[in-house]
């Protein structure tokens, strides 16, 4: 519970810091681009049909007309399908800050580590490292081919992969 609180914080603190921040239709203070989930999560209902009005007024509806009331009702429920979506995708980024991601297909459902595909297991010897943001890529010679292993930015590659 407390984990899930600190990564909260944290995408909160980092979405402020990266964020826009706009006045809405009513004065309220916006957080985040138009369409984003914290500017859903903080914009008043007027803001957001004024946003939604305009947007539809450029496609070519004429207001007060079904087809207006047709598009702002489509609009918000994609918009808001969206900024759901992304707001999921950035928390279960953030539950997996720091856990090993493995990537390459070794044909054998139980290992995560690209090897070549003939034969019996292979060892892969440590070739080289770098971080790339809160991650560290661990790289790996496979007879040749070329494996990697991501840990969080601070843990030590193993030398061999198997």
């Amino acid at each position: 519970m407390f984990n899930k609180l600190i990564k909260l914080l944290f995408l909160f603190g980092i979405i402020l810091t990266t964020s826009n921040c706009s006045t809405g239709s009513s004065g309220e203070t916006v957080l985040g681009r138009p369409g984003s989930p914290m500017w859903f999560m903080s914009a008043s209902q007027e803001t957001i049909d004024d946003y939604l009005s305009q947007k539809c007024s450029r496609y070519g509806y004429t207001r007060g007309t079904s087809q207006f009331a047709d598009c702002m009702r489509d609009l918000d429920k994609s918009a808001r399908n969206r900024a759901s979506k992304n707001f999921d995708k950035g928390i279960n980024d953030l539950k997996n800050i720091g856990k090993p991601t493995f990537y390459g297909n070794s044909g054998n459902s139980n290992t995560n580590v690209n090897t070549p595909q003939n034969t019996g297991v292979t060892n892969c010897s440590y070739d080289s490292e770098f971080v790339s943001g809160y991650n560290k890529i661990c790289s790996y010679n496979c007879r040749g081919s070329l494996s990697t292993l991501t840990i969080g930015q601070y843990q030590q590659c193993p030398s061999y992969l198997r």
